[in-house]
């Protein structure tokens, strides 16, 4: 585990430079790097429109404070981390046509037009990424609802252009978040955390900013 901590912040950026070049990265590569995108991490710094557009996909409401729109998400995707557990623990095979598709549904994917075959993939796919790979959670739902028009197939390279296109001031906080000791004092970092700084009293402002529900 502590290889995987070893990341480096030089490294996501060299990451997401290549994946915005739209280069071909190993597989397990995405999914490594794919883990620093961490949910109340990214859910704290992602933009209003984004927010709005999670919430849409996700069939919440979506009005309100933004820091209203963080917690509506928060709190289901803490339901969807104990569904996935559960789903995992008695089997994908045990669910039934119905039950697949509203776990589909529930998740941003696909629910209508598959076969029980198909809906099982998608699920088992799903699972794989979310408990088998500590993928987060936010990343799948952002990987399907922001890259609809992606020409990628393989889960993987839908999660590379889903990170590719995150907001830069996302990206930013989750290089800071694995910068090692070491990397902390370089000139790039300490340019990176100003603006980070900047940018989390943007955020704190629109949070609170009061709005009608």
């Amino acid at each position: 585990a502590n290889d995987e901590q070893q990341a480096t912040a030089q490294e996501l950026v060299d990451f997401i430079d290549r994946a915005k070049h739209g280069e071909m990265i190993r597989t397990e590569d995405v999914t490594r790097l794919a883990r620093f995108f961490k949910d109340e991490l990214t859910l704290d710094n992602i933009p209003r429109p984004q927010l709005v557009t999670l919430c849409k996909y996700m069939g919440l409401r979506p009005y309100g404070a933004d820091g209203f729109l963080r917690f509506q998400l928060r709190t289901k995707l803490s339901g969807l981390k104990e569904d996935d557990r559960r789903i995992l623990w008695e089997g994908v095979d045990s669910l039934n046509k119905l039950e697949l598709q509203e776990a589909c549904r529930e998740r941003g994917m696909r629910a209508t037009g598959l076969s029980t075959d198909g809906y099982r993939q998608q699920l088992q796919q799903w699972l794989d990424l979310s408990v088998n790979k500590s993928v987060p959670i936010l990343l799948l739902i952002m990987s399907r609802a922001f890259t609809l028009e992606s020409k990628a197939f393989q889960p993987e390279e839908v999660l590379r252009d889903s990170i590719s296109s995150m907001d830069a001031d996302v990206i930013n906080e989750v290089v800071l978040d694995a910068a090692s000791r070491a990397e902390a004092n370089t000139t790039e970092l300490r340019k990176r955390r100003l603006e980070s700084i900047e940018f989390q009293n943007e955020v704190q402002a629109n949070d609170t900013t009061s709005s009608i529900y």
